[in-house]
C-alpha cells in the first residue's frame, strides 16, 4: 500500500498567558481607528507570532499586511509600525474600528477630508440632503484648504441639488508637471521602443542597419503645481543631456536632408531607449503576454521583454536590462543591466537583485537591491539599497538606504509610521560584491557585442578592397564604379574607427568595474550626500546621514534637508 502523505504540522502556539502578556504591546487609539505596534532597535517578532498576538488582541478589521510584514524585520532604530486602520464614520454612516465594532455617525453634518497627495479635498454629507451654509462655513475654514476651491460645488452642498452619495470634490489641487528631457524623439517605425510607449504597442520594431531610429528633440522644463492647502509642489530640474550622451551601442549620429541630427542603426536587432536617455540596438528576448512559472526560468545576456505581467513563481536572469509591460509579482530578477516596469512592483519574498537602475511606478513590501532607484509613485513598507542615489514619490513605512543621496516628494504618514531614509550610506561587502559581479557581466556582454562589429567591419573592409583591386585591373569596369567604392571603404573605414573606439570605451569600462570590484572593502560612508524631501516629511520619518547620529521627526517638516546633497 502507498504511504499516506504526512500530515501538516500543527501551528506553534504559545503559553496564554505570556500571548496576553504580549497583547499589550498593540496600542489602540482612543477612538479604536488605528493598531501600532512599537519596536525597540533591533527587535522583531516571527509572521505566525504575530499573527496571534493580533487575534488575541482581536484586531479583525483593517489589517495592513505589509505593515505586518515590515515587523517581521529588525532595523537599528525604534520604529512605530501602523498594523491595522479602521474605516472612519462620517455624517449618517457608521464606521468600524480595528476591533470590528461599529463606530457611531458623526454628528456634524459635513466633514471635509484631503487626500494622502493633497491634490483633492472631498466633502461628505448625508447621503441625499443638503447642508446649512451656517454649518458648512466653520467646517471649510478648519479644512484650510484655500486653492482650487469648486465655488459651484459648495454652492451645491447649501443650495442642492444634493449628491445621491453625500460625496462631493469641492477642491482640485495643481499637479506638478514634470520636465522632458532632451532627447532623441523616435520615429513613428520604432515608436514603441520607450518605456511609455512599450506599454501602448503590440509589438516591438526590429530595425535594420541604416534605419533612421530618431531625430534629436530639445527639452522642456516642468511647472510647480500647488496642494489644496496652498503649498508649493516642486518639480524636479531639468536634465542636460547632449546628442552624444544618448548615442548607444549599435547607433550612430547622422543629419537628415534637412541637416538635423538623426540617430541611425548599425546592427540588425531591437531598438531600445534606456532609462538614461542612450538609444540602442541590440538583440532581445521577447515574451507575448504574461509570464509565469510555467514557461521556465530566463537565462541570457541579451535584452528581456515582457509585453505583460510577470506573475509569482516566475524567474528572470540577464546580464542586460529587463523591461516589464505590466506588474512584477512575487518573481525573481536578476539583472546587470536595468529593470524598468511600466506598473507596480507587488510584494514577496523573490530577490530583486539590479546592478543598474530599478524605475516603476510603485512598490510594496519588497527587498530590492540595486544600483540605484527611481519610483515615480508610492513605495510602501519596503526595504530599498542601493549604491547610487534613490528617488521617490512617496514613501510609507519601511527603509531607504543609499550610498548616494536620498530624494523624495512626500515622507511617512499622518500617522506617524516610522519611515527610514538613510544617504551616504554603503552597502555591506557582500551586498556590493552581488553588484559589481553582475555590472562585470554586463559590460563584458556589451564588449562581446563591439568585438563582433569590430570584426564584420574588418571583414567588410577587406572584402571591398579586394573587389576593389578586381575591379582596378579589369578593362571593362563601369565608369565610376571605383569612386563610388572608394566612398563606400572611406564611410566603413569611418565606422570601423568609430566601432574600434567604442570598444576600448568598454574595454576600460570593463577595467575599471574589475578594479573597483577588488577594492570594494575600502569603501566607506560619504557625508557628502544628503536626504531631500520636497514638500513634507511627516512626523515619525527617521533622516540619517553617513555615520552621524539619526534625527527622528516630532512633528511635520516642510521642504526638508539634511546635509549637502
Amino acid at each position: 500500500m502507498p504511504t499516506p502523505p504526512p500530515a501538516p504540522a500543527a501551528a506553534l502556539r504559545i503559553d496564554p498567558e505570556q500571548l496576553k502578556a504580549l497583547t499589550k504591546r498593540i496600542l489602540v487609539d482612543k477612538d479604536g481607528l488605528k493598531a501600532s505596534l512599537v519596536l525597540a532597535p533591533g527587535a522583531s517578532f516571527p509572521r505566525f507570532l504575530l499573527d496571534q498576538i493580533l487575534s488575541a488582541a482581536n484586531i479583525v478589521h483593517g489589517v495592513v499586511q505589509g505593515a505586518v510584514n515590515e515587523a517581521t524585520r529588525p532595523s537599528s532604530i525604534p520604529r512605530r509600525i501602523i498594523l491595522a486602520r479602521g474605516d472612519p464614520p462620517s455624517p449618517g454612516m457608521t464606521g468600524m474600528d480595528v476591533r470590528g465594532m461599529r463606530v457611531p455617525p458623526l454628528e456634524a453634518r459635513v466633514a471635509i477630508r484631503i487626500a494622502d497627495d493633497g491634490l483633492s479635498a472631498v466633502a461628505l454629507t448625508h447621503m441625499g440632503r443638503r447642508v446649512a451654509k451656517e454649518e458648512l462655513e466653520p467646517v471649510l475654514r478648519a479644512s484650510q484648504v484655500r486653492y482650487g476651491l469648486d465655488l459651484a460645488a459648495i454652492r451645491r452642498l447649501v443650495d442642492g441639488p444634493p449628491d445621491p452619495q453625500g460625496r462631493l470634490i469641492i477642491a482640485r489641487g495643481l499637479a506638478p508637471r514634470p520636465p522632458r528631457p532632451p532627447g532623441f524623439l523616435l520615429g513613428r517605425s520604432t515608436a514603441n521602443t520607450t518605456l511609455a510607449d512599450l506599454a501602448g504597442s503590440t509589438n516591438l520594431q526590429r530595425v535594420t542597419p541604416g534605419t533612421v531610429l530618431a531625430g534629436w528633440q530639445a527639452g522642456e522644463a516642468g511647472a510647480p503645481g500647488m496642494d489644496v492647502l496652498g503649498r508649493k509642489l516642486p518639480v524636479a530640474p531639468l536634465v542636460e543631456l547632449q546628442p552624444d550622451d544618448c548615442v548607444g551601442e549599435g547607433t550612430e549620429l547622422g543629419r537628415d536632408r534637412d541637416g538635423n541630427v538623426v540617430l541611425r542603426a548599425t546592427r540588425a536587432g531591437l531598438c531600445q531607449r534606456q532609462d538614461d536617455g542612450a538609444v540602442r540596438v541590440v538583440g532581445a528576448i521577447e515574451i507575448d503576454g504574461d509570464l509565469t512559472a510555467a514557461n521556465g526560468p530566463i537565462v541570457t545576456d541579451e535584452l528581456v521583454v515582457i509585453r505583460g505581467n510577470v506573475a509569482a513563481g516566475a524567474s528572470i536572469s540577464s546580464s542586460s536590462d529587463v523591461v516589464v509591460l505590466g506588474d512584477l509579482q512575487d518573481a525573481k530578477v536578476i539583472s546587470g543591466g536595468s529593470l524598468q516596469v511600466a506598473g507596480v512592483i507587488r510584494g514577496g519574498d523573490q530577490p530583486l537583485t539590479i546592478a543598474g537602475c530599478v524605475s516603476a511606478d510603485g512598490t510594496e513590501v519588497r527587498r530590492i537591491m540595486a544600483g540605484s532607484l527611481r519610483i515615480s509613485g508610492e513605495v510602501r513598507n519596503c526595504e530599498l539599497l542601493a549604491t547610487g542615489d534613490i528617488t521617490v514619490g512617496r514613501v510609507v513605512g519601511g527603509s531607504l538606504t543609499a550610498g548616494g543621496s536620498v530624494s523624495v516628494d512626500v515622507a511617512g504618514d499622518g500617522d506617524g509610521t516610522t519611515t527610514e531614509l538613510w544617504a551616504g550610506h554603503h552597502l555591506n561587502y557582500a551586498q556590493q560584491a552581488e553588484l559589481a559581479r553582475l555590472a562585470d557581466k554586463c559590460r563584458s556582454a556589451t564588449r562581446e557585442r563591439l568585438l563582433a562589429d569590430r570584426q564584420a567591419a574588418a571583414a567588410e573592409i577587406a572584402a571591398l578592397e579586394l573587389k576593389q583591386q578586381r575591379i582596378g585591373s579589369s578593362q571593362y569596369a563601369r565608369e565610376g564604379v571605383l569612386d563610388e567604392m572608394s566612398t563606400r571603404k572611406r564611410r566603413l573605414d569611418q565606422a570601423h574607427a568609430e566601432i574600434a573606439a567604442e570598444d576600448e570605451e568598454a574595454r576600460l569600462a570593463l577595467a575599471q568595474q574589475l578594479g573597483v570590484s577588488r577594492t570594494l572593502q575600502g569603501l566607506t560612508d560619504n557625508a557628502k550626500c544628503g536626504v531631500k524631501v520636497r514638500i513634507v516629511a511627516h512626523e515619525g520619518v527617521v533622516c540619517r546621514l553617513a555615520d552621524v547620529e539619526p534625527e527622528i521627526l516630532d512633528m511635520p517638516r516642510l521642504k526638508y534637508e539634511l546635509g549637502t546633497g
